[in-house]
């Protein structure tokens, strides 16, 4: 039988050895956790996106699982489906660092959490799913990083069922030919996922996370009761891979690498594309005193594909979805409060005169310099000139926090978010079990402290 380049990643990862993966890989298993659970404890204890749940809760069959947060009782597909939902509408969880265009965590975790709830495999086999689903998500992210662009789709929607498949599939105990088949059973249902729901702001955008779980754990129950989806998917005539079309990522045998440890964690709660705006913005601000009340005019300089999103979401009134596009909002927002947390979303914040005020003294440009790809510089200038003539420019070249967070801040973030719910000595049990996950109580106790959020 034909070894397909998907074949070729599920039987590496079957085949894979706990003792095979390193301390680093296994420690970055601990932090994307942690930032997925900041992200889910927020969301659940501010109960964002509620409309957006309860629908969920209403369509999905009774079941012994449920939302965080939510008191129901329903179906593990469904209640992965709202925890993904509320998880993405804040824009703080996991991003690729390698140029793919997907957020692995939240499809990852939000599934593998409902198959663990049902298997209760050992916790080897957990950590072992969970970088084998961030690795296929990551090289999926890979194979569409022009087409994403080229046809206006959100990459996440497009690449996240498949991620939730490999992990889930694993840890329900399925064959590496049935998480295979769950994989393409997957693969051929994919949403199409507009980027327009996020440049509008649209509640269908909050969905797109919570879709691809629910297709993943639909795929993976379908593949234990035996049906198939097409092998062929990428490879075979008339499958998705022309849309999958590049190769990056096939020259890198599985293995090699494991793509979670290249993950970009995010310091503030909006679509990466305003990270670098935002970030030159906290460095011009601890360099020199700024009166936000003061200011005459501000220029924000930014890459060419921050620059069009931005310019998208002027078309309509912005929401808590859009505004996580603006770079005259998040920019404001961040002159003013000196960062740009959750809380510079509420209906609140987005009706605050004072920030409406100053984003009305916000240009932005193109800085076509920095390329206008998929694999261009995240760049940008922002440049503050005040009342009386005086001005002040910063320039970065990054999202604030590429490369190697430290654990430190990873924890310093997860505790702000869960400050919430939790307190010091709660955050504390949570954060030393999230540190020996590999102990078999360690999962358990963290979603027994989840469940009474």
């Amino acid at each position: 039988m034909e070894t397909t380049y998907l074949r070729s990643i599920v039987e590496h990862f079957y085949r894979l050895p706990y003792e095979a993966l390193d301390e680093r890989t296994v420690h970055q298993v601990r932090r994307c956790f942690m930032d997925y659970l900041g992200c889910v404890i927020y969301s659940a204890k501010h109960r964002c996106c509620q409309p957006l749940v309860e629908l969920i809760c209403d369509f999905s069959p009774q079941g012994t699982s449920g939302p965080w947060g939510s008191g129901k009782r329903i179906n593990g597909a469904g209640a992965g489906a709202a925890n993904a939902c509320r998880a993405s509408s804040l824009e703080l969880d996991d991003v690729s660092g390698v140029n793919a265009s997907v957020h692995a965590g939240v499809y990852v975790w939000s599934a593998a959490i409902e198959a663990w709830k049902v298997s209760r495999c050992d916790m080897k086999t957990f950590i072992r799913a969970i970088v084998f689903g961030y690795d296929v998500c990551i090289r999926f992210g890979m194979l569409a990083g022009e087409s994403v662009r080229d046809f206006g789709l959100h990459g996440p929607g497009m690449c996240g069922s498949f991620a939730a498949a490999a992990a889930a599939g694993m840890i329900a105990g399925l064959t590496a030919r049935q998480t295979e088949q769950a994989l393409c059973i997957a693969g051929s249902l994919l949403p199409l996922c507009p980027f327009v729901s996020f440049i509008e702001g649209a509640d269908s955008k909050d969905m797109y996370g919570g879709f691809g779980v629910f297709q993943a754990l639909f795929a993976v129950e379908a593949a234990k009761r035996g049906l198939t989806g097409p092998t062929g998917l990428l490879e075979g005539p008339k499958g998705i891979g022309g849309f999958f079309r590049l190769k990056r990522g096939m020259d890198i045998p599985p293995g090699s690498e494991y793509f979670i440890n290249s993950i970009a964690f995010k310091r503030f709660s909006a679509c990466f594309s305003v990270h670098p705006a935002t970030t030159a913005v906290l460095e011009l601000l601890a360099e020199h005193d700024v009166d936000p009340e003061r200011i005459a005019r501000v220029r924000v300089e930014s890459y060419p594909y921050s620059y069009a999103l931005s310019r998208g979401t002027e078309a309509t009134p912005l929401n808590a979805a859009s505004a996580r596009l603006s770079l005259p909002y998040c920019t404001a927002f961040a002159l003013y409060e000196r960062g740009l947390g959750p809380e510079a979303f509420t209906p609140e914040s987005l009706e605050n005169g004072k920030y409406r005020a100053l984003a009305e003294k916000i240009t932005i440009e193109n800085h076509e310099e920095y390329g206008a790809g998929p694999y261009g510089v995240r760049g940008s200038i922002v440049t503050v000139t005040m009342e009386d003539g005086t001005g002040f420019s910063k320039e970065v070249l990054d999202s604030g926090w590429d490369g190697d967070v430290p654990d430190a801040m990873l924890e310093g973030k997860f505790r702000a978010l869960s400050a919430c719910a939790f307190d010091s000595a709660a955050q504390d049990r949570l954060i030393a079990d999230l540190m020996h996950l590999e102990a078999p109580e360690s999962l358990p106790r963290i979603l027994a402290a989840l469940s009474g959020l």
